[in-house]
């Protein structure tokens, strides 16, 4: 009963809230249409008064729709989480099933959902010619949101032609859930042409993602706690009439974080993508996955674990020449070994940091022009310096580790000149492992690896980070733990 007044309570004040967005809209669309059949009135005005419209009208009818669609998904889930109480791989249809769909209609829809809504509220922006536009060319930054309307219009449309030529798309589970510590098999199901020739590259990645803020101040990250990547070559895969088959196989860290929705978007996510070179538009595809532990998963510890580096079958791919192409070279040292880490390993994350950094400075010298309260320069200078002393790590800065005596050394180094060296005896460490310490973009960025020292006491020294190849990671860890006369993890 309590339950059924909060609902009835909830929807009243929606409807209150949202009715001046529906009414006000709906007066805003009249007058713009009668505005538009009466003589004598510049067509500017008109199209001016249709857009804020469709602008109010959207916003609150699209609020009462999507507060009522949510609220009938949300009594189905309730029912099935009853039904299936410990199951949560049984609380969504299509992982009950072990076909599991493509997030690519998801991201469609929602892709010109935010276009169009983008599109509407900058669009009158073209319309207006405010004086201080030319009192002061600043002023034309608000063309900045247009041109960011137009951006996200081809987002969409490539999106739309992506769905369009691959069709819809399944991951056939061969087991559901994909247990902790266990493997997770099956294929990927869409529509090819013909088998790419340089094959599709899949990637598993176990993603949190967070929520901070509120309402416009909401802001959502994405970061990635671990990830595999497995490249199918064309041969592997099956193609029949009007349909490929792609299969997919990882092996699943036994102490792994499972899927744990907190809420409705923020928890634990588990992913797996494919991509692929093709003529024209690529082939992208994301599928979220259950991955719980179950009776089946060994104890944490006993398979293999997100900081594992003991994967010989991937050293193999591993070469000097391949370190070199990256800026690492490893090679004898007096009496040991010596790890050397280039600067400029990474030029792509440097140039993109610095692009952002330079970003950055345009707004900070637009918040000191306007001259806004004091508070606000210092705060984005103080995140102004942060990102130039990143990107000048990523630029200049450089790392040498050596094992030799008994000692393990970092010497690190900013354009040549010697900033910091720490020594620690051999002995006080008890394992080396591998953690994300870096990632561009989201969930579908690229991860970069700190290769870390736990030592006896517990604390964790980073002996060098930033590398972008997993395998190639997972290889100097285990060389250094020889080196170290450590056991690989």
């Amino acid at each position: 009963m309590a339950s059924s007044k909060s609902s009835t309570l909830q929807v009243v004040v929606l409807t209150l809230f949202c009715a001046p967005f529906c009414l006000g809209g709906l007066a805003l669309l009249g007058f713009g249409i009668y505005q538009a059949s009466s003589p004598g009135v510049e067509m500017q005005r008109s199209v001016l008064f249709l857009l804020l419209g469709l602008v109010f009208a959207g916003a609150g009818f699209g609020l009462l729709y999507a507060y009522s669609k949510g609220s009938t998904m949300q009594a189905r889930e309730e029912r099935i989480r009853a039904a299936h109480p410990g199951q949560p791989w049984m609380w969504r249809e299509d992982w009950a099933i072990g076909r599991v769909r493509s997030n690519t209609r998801s991201s469609l829809t929602g892709s010109w959902i935010f276009a169009v809504f983008w599109n509407l509220v900058s669009s009158p922006i073209l319309l207006i010619r405010p004086p201080v536009w030319e009192q002061d060319p600043k002023g034309y930054l608000a063309l900045l949101f247009p041109a960011i309307g137009a951006g996200l219009l081809a987002w969409a449309i490539l999106q739309t032609l992506r769905a369009r030529r691959f069709g819809q798309t399944w991951f056939a589970m061969e087991a559901v859930p994909a247990a902790l510590g266990g493997e997770l098999r099956g294929s990927i199901q869409t529509r090819l042409p013909a088998p790419p020739e340089r094959g599709v590259l899949l990637k598993l990645s176990c993603v949190l993602r967070t929520v901070s803020g509120s309402g416009k101040d909401r802001s959502v990250s994405e970061s990635i706690q671990w990830r595999e990547e497995r490249a199918v070559t064309a041969g592997e895969i099956q193609t029949g009439p009007g349909a490929a088959f792609i299969p997919v196989r990882f092996a699943i860290p036994a102490d792994g974080l499972e899927a744990n929705r907190e809420k409705s978007d923020t928890g634990m996510f588990w992913f797996l993508s494919a991509e692929a070179s093709l003529a024209g538009v690529d082939y992208k595809d994301e599928f979220e996955i259950p991955v719980f532990r179950t009776k089946d998963s060994p104890a944490a510890g006993s398979g293999p674990a997100f900081a594992s580096f003991d994967a010989p079958a991937s050293f193999a791919t591993v070469t000097p020449s391949d370190l070199a192409k990256a800026g690492i070279t490893v090679g004898p040292s007096p009496d040991g070994m010596e790890f050397r880490f280039a600067a400029a390993r990474n030029p792509s994350a440097a140039a993109g940091l610095t692009g952002f950094a330079l970003l950055w400075t345009g707004i900070l010298w637009f918040l000191h022009s306007v001259k806004v309260p004091v508070i606000f320069p210092v705060v984005f200078g103080l995140f102004e310096a942060l990102f130039v002393l990143i990107a000048l790590d990523l630029w200049f800065g450089s790392v040498r580790v050596s094992i030799a005596g008994g000692v393990l050394q970092r010497r690190y180094a900013l354009a040549g000149i010697p900033i910091s060296t720490r020594a620690m005896p051999a002995a006080d460490v008890s394992k080396l492992k591998l953690k994300v310490g870096m990632q561009s973009g989201g969930r579908a960025g690229t991860p970069y690896y700190d290769l870390r020292a736990v030592l006896l006491n517990g604390r964790e020294q980073t002996l060098a980070g930033s590398i972008r190849d997993k395998h190639q990671a997972e290889w100097l860890a285990a060389q250094m733990s020889a080196a170290l006369g450590l056991k690989s993890a």
